[in-house]
C-alpha cells in the first residue's frame, strides 16, 4: 500500500550502538492506513551503511503524537500504549519514541503530524489508554526507572523499563496486580508534576517495583498526563468495588 506522506528523520544512537560499530541511524517515516512505517539504515563507524530495514508500528498501538520544538532540533514524539513498541525501534528511547526531523524537512513537520493524527483518528484510535510514569532512580542514581501504567483485562499492569540513560537499551519487566489487591489509590496534583500513590494490601508489590517503597508505590506523572491518570484511577476504583 503506498505511503501518503514521508519525512526524513534521525534517531539518536546509544553508547551500546557505538560499541557495536554504529555511528548514526537515518531513515524516513511514512503513513499508510494501518501503520506508522519506519524505514532506516545504520551508518558504520568504519564507513559504509547497513541494508534498509522496515518496521511497521500499528496506529492502534499509538496513544499520542506531538512535536517537540527546540532552538536547534525538532522532534516527533510518539507515545505508545505498550512499551513493547519501543523494542521494535533502534536507538536511544525512553517511554516514548523520539525521531529528530532533518533540518531540510522541518517545514514538513506540522503537515506530517496532522496527517499522522488524521490516520490515527481514521483507524479508531481513542487515546488515554496508558499513563507514562517515573520511579525514583536506583543503584546510587545510575539507573533510571520509568514505564507505563494501564489496565489489561482484569489486571493493573506496571510496564517498567530500567537502564543507564543513553548507555544501554532499558531492561523491561511487567508487574501485574489485581485491582482488588489494592487497598488505596490516589492522585496528588502538583504545579508541574502529579504523584500517583498506590497502596497494596500485601507487601509483595512494594518489593518487586524498583525503588525503596515503605507502604505504597509512588509514581511521578507529568501534568500533561493528568486526565489519563484520573481516568485510570477511576477505572481501578470501579473495578475494585465490583
Amino acid at each position: 500500500m503506498p505511503l501518503s506522506t514521508e519525512i526524513d528523520v534521525v534517531v539518536e544512537v546509544t553508547a551500546a550502538d557505538v560499541l557495536d560499530g554504529v555511528s548514526e541511524i537515518h531513515g524516513s517515516l511514512g503513513i499508510d492506513e494501518e501503520s506508522l512505517v519506519f524505514v532506516f539504515y545504520k551508518k558504520k563507524l568504519l564507513g559504509g551503511v547497513t541494508d534498509d530495514e522496515t518496521v511497521r508500528l500499528p496506529l492502534k498501538d499509538i496513544q499520542e503524537v506531538k512535536l517537540k520544538k527546540g532552538p536547534v532540533n525538532t522532534r516527533l514524539m510518539v507515545y505508545p500504549k505498550r512499551l513493547s513498541m519501543i523494542e521494535e525501534i533502534p536507538g536511544a528511547h525512553s517511554e516514548q519514541l523520539k525521531f529528530q526531523i532533518k533540518k531540510e524537512d522541518k517545514k514538513y513537520a506540522e503537515p506530517f503530524l496532522g496527517a499522522l493524527r488524521s490516520a490515527m483518528f481514521d483507524a479508531g484510535e481513542e487515546g488515554l489508554d496508558s499513563v507514562p510514569f517515573k520511579l525514583e532512580d536506583t543503584n546510587m542514581g545510575f539507573t533510571e526507572n520509568s514505564g507505563l501504567l494501564y489496565m489489561d483485562e482484569e489486571f493493573l499492569v506496571f510496564d517498567i523499563q530500567s537502564g543507564l540513560k543513553g548507555v544501554t537499551r532499558a531492561e523491561r519487566q511487567q508487574v501485574k496486580v489485581a485491582p482488588k489487591a489494592i487497598s488505596g489509590i490516589r492522585l496528588k496534583q502538583g504545579n508541574t508534576k502529579d504523584v500517583l500513590y498506590i497502596k497494596p494490601k500485601k507487601t509483595k508489590l512494594l518489593q518487586v517495583i524498583p525503588g525503596d517503597h515503605k507502604h505504597e508505590v509512588k509514581l511521578k506523572i507529568k501534568k500533561k498526563h493528568r486526565v489519563a491518570a484520573e481516568r485510570l484511577v477511576q477505572r481501578v476504583l470501579n473495578w475494585s468495588i465490583h
